[in-house]
């Protein structure tokens, strides 16, 4: 879902944040004093920050001294703010309330299956690695004539991708208060995530062989060497962190109550948030894709939730 249309249904639903409702303030009593059980959808916008960088070894041989250069892959850094637009089906269950005063405390929990939509990101990437090719003219049209460096499809990238499904939670304290003729809910929190990550990438290199000359006519097993290293690996994260929501109640329908809400909730990754992948040629280079995840990830969201409230 691109983020312009994330914004739009935010906005749609903070909108329906400020209509007036149906007069709802009264006596807190009867709400209060019962279990309150809810289910829920909400959109969200996880933000988190990711580092990479590659290395490789120098050329082993058999490699064309004239043409050959050292590295295998000439180094590559970088770092990308992953953006994930997430929808969510929410569970909740409020407590009774436990002190008669100071907008009634009581305790709420609630659980999160979501759907990530985030696309994936590329935090390094050198060349421009993909299929090996025979280099093209400016028309076109494969060149005749070519040297193992003007081959198409070297490069080293590498690659972070969200899982589609993820898990949240939370537990804290809702305080409930009537302004004007509605009732709202501050909602303090420590929440978790439970964040599934596969990372990935690879280098490319054409390499030509020793006694070929300056240049080749064709890409095969007697002119060059095509290495090649592919490495993956998936990780699951655990955060931990504070949140906070506003609710309120907006339209009843019998023994449900719609209620609309608008949350912050920021994470702390616990644990070793750095991976190095490390793979080897068919001659022996080494290559090494370096990753890190920053120790904070923050989320904000929107939505709303029906609660079985008879009066």
């Amino acid at each position: 879902m691109p983020i312009t249309r994330h914004i739009h249904l935010s906005s749609v639903l903070m909108g329906l944040l400020v209509l007036p409702g149906v007069a709802i303030a009264g006596d807190l009593q009867p709400e209060t004093a019962r279990w309150l059980p809810g289910v829920g959808l909400s959109v969200g916008l996880e933000v988190q920050d990711f580092q990479a960088d590659s290395s490789t070894d120098g050329l082993f041989p058999p490699f064309q001294t004239l043409t050959e250069a050292s590295p295998l892959r000439p180094p590559s850094e970088g770092d990308v703010l992953s953006t994930a637009t997430t929808v969510s089906i929410d569970y909740s269950l409020m407590s009774p309330s436990f002190v008669d005063s100071l907008g009634k405390p009581r305790f709420f929990a609630h659980g999160n299956i979501q759907l990530n939509l985030a696309s994936d990101v590329v935090p390094a990437t050198e060349g421009a690695r993909g299929e090996v090719v025979v280099p093209v003219d400016a028309s076109g049209q494969q060149l005749s004539v070519f040297t193992a460096e003007t081959v198409l499809g070297q490069g080293t990238r590498m690659n972070v991708k969200h899982a589609r499904l993820q898990f949240r939670a939370g537990a804290g304290l809702a305080f409930t208060t009537d302004i004007g003729d509605q009732r709202f809910r501050f909602k303090p929190s420590v929440e978790y995530l439970r964040n599934q990550i596969e990372i990935s990438g690879g280098a490319t290199r054409v390499v030509q062989l020793p006694g070929t000359g300056a240049t080749i006519n064709r890409l095969d097993s007697t002119t060059v060497r095509i290495e090649s290293v592919d490495l993956i690996q998936t990780r699951t994260l655990h955060g931990i962190g504070p949140g906070f929501e506003i609710e309120f109640d907006a339209r009843r329908a019998g023994p449900l109550m719609l209620t609309l809400f608008s949350g912050f909730k920021a994470y702390y990754f616990i644990g070793d948030l750095e991976n190095d992948l490390v793979g080897t040629t068919s001659a022996g280079e080494t290559v090494q894709l370096h990753f890190e995840y920053d120790r904070w990830a923050y989320r904000t969201e929107v939505g709303f939730r029906f609660r079985w409230q008879p009066r």
